[in-house]
């Protein structure tokens, strides 16, 4: 069986631990999931492992990084539109 890592006040990208929130049983061990809260406010429960991969964000940072995208798509879109009104 392996140590628990201790995460309680580390941060991680936009993630802030705050406590354990709980453990969950697996096939060997168990995962620890830790009470996060992120810089947009949401609380989210990660499990530990998750935290030391990489997930670090509640998911706001994926849909602002979307928006921003789809922004940028449809201002090119409408960009071509003006441009082949302009040749007619």
């Amino acid at each position: 069986m392996s140590k628990k890592i201790h995460e309680g006040g580390k941060i991680y990208g936009r993630l802030r631990v705050l406590a354990e929130a709980d453990t969950l049983p697996k096939k060997k061990g168990t995962h620890v999931r830790w009470l996060c809260v992120c810089v947009c406010g949401r609380r989210v429960v990660v499990p530990g492992y998750k935290l030391r991969q990489g997930q670090w964000s509640c998911g706001c940072y994926r849909n602002q990084k979307t928006a921003a995208r789809m922004t940028a798509i449809n201002k090119r879109k409408a960009e071509r539109k003006a441009d082949r009104k302009e040749r007619n």
